[in-house]
């Protein structure tokens, strides 16, 4: 096995094996320490590959900054993968949310949409850290934890989100569409974000809180720190991987950490003056008869500013689409890390969207936008829900010690922090599934009779798997070495 060693380029070329027996893997070192990305299969077989197809054949990079200069002209070419997730966080879930945020609450859940940003970010430099410390993506690193139908299990569950969050950019396109001209029925504007999603796929290259205002936070929670953006990020900086020695590594982390900050300080500008324009003309507006109810397509009637209903469709469009991309994306490396199948991007795009598509052709055609409006809510609620069955799972890897290795797992301060953050994300999901008059069964839970019984059962049945799943994943103990890293 030949290798090269880094030079002025930048690059090393490598090329590993892996050897899996049964439902388990093991993981071959080459002589240097480079471990490939974990490939989790059923069947007994031994398999040969390169680190991965996100990275061009057999080569590492070295961050800027350590043996090469570090330039302005280096340092664009290392970010990227920070901005691509960024787009997340301004697509039409969460235009939906930030309306509800102002027109509710007026400018006081600002705050909300702040801290969810923050977190937001060091969700994702955990994702950094995990990936360049461990070469592993999360669905990879997940995938290895788990026995067979567990890791099934949450295969599933991470589809579901990803099919969850493309169903706002699916809806969005098509309010947009009928903004323009509102002789294009919804469910038209619905189909043509399929073919839309076809052509890119095509050619895709690589205060006192009401209980509205809980409701509303809890969806910004959903909508900004997505399920899916955890295993997108992850994966996609394989494309950034580097030579196991310590300097490269910690320099490839730090860059990490600063790539995604500037696209989420313009995200959280986007997100509060949508909020802002929210507050000033539908909060305490006496013309508006419910605020609550109010969604993307009812917004723009309510926008007493010239042209602002033709920049809000141009909007929902560009949120629309570019989002596509993401959750086009992340399925693959969802799909490529929990079972090792790989599909074509264009295919991948195709069956997500259809997916997404048929649910809201069926509301398009029988209801109306509000019914589409309500779906989004439902999303991003959902989405806060299922955020815990990635990211207990990415903090349980990057503070345990086995994993991650004594040099590079999150300290004791760091450690205690994000659990205590992933707590309240369960802990006020929890309360939401329970509560009474809360969206999820509150408000069927106490009606007489046997649907308020029958109602309570689905409730319990659904607050115990809840609570074992997230056990589960807290404790369970870790499988999986420290990738051998070389210290200088």
């Amino acid at each position: 096995m030949e290798k090269n060693e880094p030079m002025t380029g930048g690059k090393v070329q490598t090329e590993t094996s892996a050897s899996i027996k049964g439902d388990d893997a093991s993981i071959t070192i080459d002589p240097e320490g480079v471990k490939t990305s974990n490939r989790i299969v059923d069947s007994q077989q031994s398999i040969r590959f390169s680190l991965d197809g996100a990275v061009p054949p057999g080569e590492l990079h070295v961050p800027p900054g350590v043996d090469t200069p570090f330039t302005f002209g280096t340092f664009i070419k290392y970010f990227g993968p920070g901005w691509l997730v960024c787009i997340a966080y301004v697509d039409p879930g969460n235009f939906q949310a930030d309306i509800q945020s102002g027109a509710t609450s007026g400018f006081s859940q600002n705050w909300v949409i702040l801290w969810t940003q923050l977190l937001s970010w060091y969700v994702q430099y955990m994702c950094v850290k995990l990936q360049h410390y461990t070469n592993s993506n999360l669905a990879e690193a997940m995938a290895l934890q788990y026995p067979k139908y567990i890791r099934w299990a949450f295969w599933l569950i991470a589809e579901i989100s990803i099919i969850l969050t493309d169903l706002p950019e699916v809806i969005g396109f098509a309010i947009a569409i009928n903004l323009f001209n509102d002789s294009v029925p919804l469910y038209a504007g619905v189909l043509l974000s399929f073919l839309t999603t076809m052509a890119l796929g095509a050619f895709l290259p690589i205060a006192k809180m009401t209980p509205d205002a809980i409701q509303s936070a809890i969806q910004i929670v959903g909508a900004v720190v997505m399920p899916h953006n955890l295993y997108l990020h992850s994966g996609t900086l394989e494309t950034r991987r580097c030579p196991p020695r310590e300097a490269y590594k910690r320099q490839a982390v730090k860059l990490g950490l600063w790539d995604p900050f500037i696209p989420i300080l313009f995200t959280t500008v986007i997100n509060w003056a949508i909020a802002s324009l929210a507050a000033i003309f539908v909060y305490k507006n006496v013309a508006v008869p419910d605020p609550s109810a109010l969604g993307i397509a009812s917004f723009p009637d309510f926008l007493n500013i010239k042209g602002g209903k033709i920049l809000w469709g141009v909007a929902l469009i560009a949120a629309a689409q570019s989002s596509c991309i993401t959750t086009t994306y992340s399925g693959q490396f969802v799909m490529d890390g929990f079972l090792n199948i790989q599909l074509p991007k264009w295919l991948r795009a195709v069956v997500t969207r259809c997916v997404a598509v048929l649910p809201c052709v069926i509301v398009a055609a029988v209801l109306d936008s509000r019914a589409m409006e309500q779906m989004i809510d439902i999303v991003n609620s959902s989405l806060a829900f299922l955020l815990p069955f990635a990211l207990v799972p990415l903090t349980r890897l990057t503070t345990s010690k086995q994993f991650m290795g004594d040099r590079f797992v999150s300290g004791w301060i760091e450690a205690i922090a994000i659990w205590v953050a992933t707590f309240c994300c369960f802990g006020i999901n929890f309360y939401t599934l329970v509560a009474p008059d809360g969206d999820y069964f509150g408000k069927y839970t106490s009606k007489p009779g046997a649907f308020g019984v029958q109602m309570n059962i689905i409730q319990d049945i659904l607050a115990a798997f809840y609570i074992a799943c997230c056990v589960y994943m807290a404790f369970a103990p870790v499988k999986g070495a420290p990738l051998p890293i070389s210290k200088g």
